[in-house]
């Protein structure tokens, strides 16, 4: 059976969470006490167990003055003892009856890893979001570097438009910045010249590379968090690799899918 989840599911749905995703149990945690909500949570259970889960979190993207609605599937997830027998598969036909239900013109992911892209293909979606890894490259003396805090979102989200341009992307509110600060908290930095933000950083765990690192300092914002050997995600360039993968669900969302001349980005959704 499948069903939207419930309070009671809490426990399960975290030891889910944390077999599928091990090394999270701090943000885990954090998801599923301000994130999680019944109504963009499904289960497949049997015989009384949930087996596997799905999580349909909106979001909305944009290319250039277009706008569109999409689910972002996260933390799509079966219990080890019940992989092989195709409960991801319909809870992700559930989830699109539901997106359309509730108007979405796509359904979005990030993969766990590059295997899941086959996976993915099998339900209609395409690997079409792509990042691009950018090299530290040693400061030039003229950068500091600071960490981020709530009084430079304006400057963060113009950075991020600015490296977006020409590309579907996600659409980031004032709302939305707060919680990426308090996500990436001690591990959000931006660069400065003078008194101008010219670039940030949200760096990984473990602080060797940056989830993402955008603007025209962010190469030498990423040497002076990193070392020589650090790099960041970007959108991607040339050598860009897939990232996620979009499976429009409406003949409007097809009709956008045609109109890309610069691969789509999708990052920093809880990834």
């Amino acid at each position: 059976m499948i069903r939207f989840t419930q309070d009671k599911d809490k426990a399960r749905l975290i030891g889910i969470y944390n077999e599928c995703f091990p090394g999270e149990e701090a943000f885990c945690r954090s998801f599923f006490d301000t994130i999680w909500s019944n109504d963009t949570a499904m289960v497949l259970e049997e015989e009384g167990e949930i087996c596997a889960m799905v999580h349909m979190l909106p979001v909305e993207l944009q290319v250039g003055h277009i706008k569109a609605a999409a689910t972002y599937i996260y933390a799509a997830a079966t219990a080890e003892k019940h992989r092989g027998k195709g409960y991801m598969g319909q809870l992700l036909q559930a989830s699109f009856a539901v997106s359309l239900e509730r108007g979405y013109d796509f359904s979005v992911l990030i993969t766990q890893n590059d295997g899941l892209f086959a996976f993915y293909a099998r339900f209609g979606y395409s690997s079409d979001f792509a990042v691009s890894r950018i090299a530290a490259s040693k400061p030039d003396g003229g950068m500091s570097a600071r960490a981020a805090n709530p009084a430079d979102i304006a400057s963060l989200n113009a950075i991020y438009q600015q490296g977006v341009a020409g590309r579907m992307h996600p659409v980031r509110s004032a709302e939305r910045w707060r919680e990426i600060l308090a996500e990436f908290d001690g591990r959000a930095y931006v660069a400065i010249r003078g008194e101008t933000i010219t670039a940030y950083c949200m760096l990984a765990d473990g602080g060797s590379s940056a989830t993402e690192g955008m603007g025209s300092d962010a190469g030498m914002l990423t040497y002076a968090l990193c070392g020589e050997d650090g790099w960041c995600l970007s959108p991607a360039g040339e050598d860009g690799r897939p990232f996620g993968c979009i499976k429009a669900l409406t003949y409007r969302g097809e009709e956008l899918l045609k109109g890309f001349r610069l691969p789509p980005y999708l990052n920093l959704l809880y990834n």
